[in-house]
């Protein structure tokens, strides 16, 4: 026992006196020698007027990724920003409708002068405006009926998935006529334009709705202070690790593409 304790000892006191073998230890705990793996999940969650600028900049970021499959004006294969809106909603609650509708305020100014619309810059704050209205206010109500359904222990997991997919796409349609509306009553798309726009509008925003909601979700929940939600209605499992976490938003995203690609095919 003697002899035991004292090897210890001695293989403690060469690891604090040998930099090399202090070094591998240390990097065999932390991600490719630079990061910590204790340090790499946790951090400080969002509140307050950080998560107001966040929201806002990330909104503004997601709105720009669907631009790189936009086909034509104020439409495009998918509308992540909508994906976005609905997880704000359920995980931060009636706090992202003042963030969101600032950032729905600056990209109308921004779509002003990107495609050279003769409109003033007052005219194009009440357009960003009735914008962001027509855009919250189905997500908003959307995120309400699905937060109390998750709230709900008697609602079964199929049950969830199928209100959640329900939800979605009624929503994402209120959604493209309410915005649609908003855009032809500030003149930011003339009335011609509805009938071809109407289809190819609300597909965007449903992909975007169904296929990344979950995944926003996911990482608002970490990123946020006091979030209204989580997703453990979903699994029986806890994500222990980044990885897994991921893994498992991605299998349930591409479950839900797939869902939404039948659905359209069918139509």
């Amino acid at each position: 026992m003697e002899k035991q304790a004292v090897s210890e000892s001695n293989a403690s006191l060469e690891t604090m006196t040998n930099p090399n073998q202090r070094k591998s230890n240390e990097d065999s705990h932390s991600v490719f020698g630079l990061f910590p793996r204790a340090n790499l999940w946790r951090h400080k969650k969002l509140s307050g007027v950080v998560l107001d600028i966040c929201v806002i900049l990330l909104w503004l970021a997601i709105w720009h990724v669907g631009r790189i499959v936009e086909y034509t004006e104020h439409a495009s294969v998918w509308f992540p920003a909508a994906g976005f809106t609905l997880s704000c909603f359920l995980v931060v609650g009636l706090r992202a409708f003042l963030p969101i509708m600032v950032a729905s305020v600056v990209i109308t100014l921004w779509n002003g002068h990107h495609y050279g619309l003769a409109l003033t810059n007052n005219e194009l704050v009440w357009g960003g405006l009735l914008f962001g209205l027509a855009h919250m206010l189905p997500y908003f109500v959307g995120a309400s009926i699905l937060g109390y359904l998750l709230r709900k222990p008697e609602v079964t997991t199929p049950q969830l998935i199928v209100s959640f997919l329900v939800v979605c796409c009624l929503s994402s349609l209120v959604a493209t006529q309410l915005v649609i509306g908003s855009l032809v009553l500030t003149d930011q798309m003339p009335l011609s334009d509805v009938k071809h726009a109407m289809l190819p509008f609300w597909i965007g925003d449903m992909a975007g709705v169904v296929v990344l909601t979950p995944l926003f979700t996911g990482l608002l929940i970490h990123i946020c202070t006091g979030a209204k939600v989580d997703l453990l209605a979903f699994s029986n499992c806890v994500f222990s690790a980044p990885r897994n976490f991921l893994k498992k938003v991605a299998v349930s995203s591409s479950n839900q593409c797939n869902t939404l690609f039948n659905l359209v095919r069918r139509c």
